[in-house]
């Protein structure tokens, strides 16, 4: 008998090779599991907040025609203000507005509605819609320098207050008809 012991080459390499195999897969795993997160991120929170994405509790779609039958959508997250207390307030005090966001100040009927920059801090763009939602008037580039000025516009329903430029981008223009 021989007191050698036997060979573990096989063993060595056969754990060598799961090893491997561990480490191909868990670098496959983190490799997807980038790739989707990435996905959901842009998905969830778009560059220029002007996708066709859902970003939030209250949405503006924009739809405008084009090419016939296909829709282009612009998705804005919208702050809506009922009360009169929030109306008079509006965006007064805030330091920006994000592109992808704007804040749309509900009425029960329409009326004239005059907007302001009291208190303001940076540009805006407001517009007038109907009761069918469709903008009727716009005034871009607001500043703050033009309080006490007041912009108005009769038989509006709803005013919408975005970022300065956001409704050139977003083809945000008269006649145009919003869902929200």
């Amino acid at each position: 008998m021989s007191n050698k012991m036997p060979n573990d080459n096989h063993g060595k390499t056969v754990s060598g090779l799961r090893a491997k195999v561990f480490f191909y897969f868990l670098s496959l795993l983190a490799f997807a599991l980038t790739i989707w997160g990435l996905w959901r991120f842009n998905s969830l929170y778009p560059s220029n907040g002007l996708e066709n994405k859902t970003c939030g509790h209250y949405e503006l779609r924009e739809q405008l025609s084009k090419l016939g039958s296909t829709r282009q959508q612009c998705v804005l997250v919208l702050e809506k203000v009922f009360s009169e207390q929030d109306k008079a307030l509006g965006l007064s005090g805030r330091q920006g507005l994000p592109a992808s966001r704007g804040m749309l100040f509900v009425f029960d009927q329409p009326a004239e509605r005059c907007m302001w920059m009291k208190d303001m801090k940076f540009s805006i763009d407001i517009l007038w819609l109907d009761t069918d939602k469709k903008i009727v008037a716009v005034e871009k580039n607001l500043s703050p320098p033009t309080y006490p000025n007041t912009f108005c516009n009769a038989g509006s329903q709803y005013v919408l207050e975005v970022s300065a430029g956001v409704s050139d981008v977003s083809w945000l223009g008269v006649g145009k008809k919003l869902n929200f």
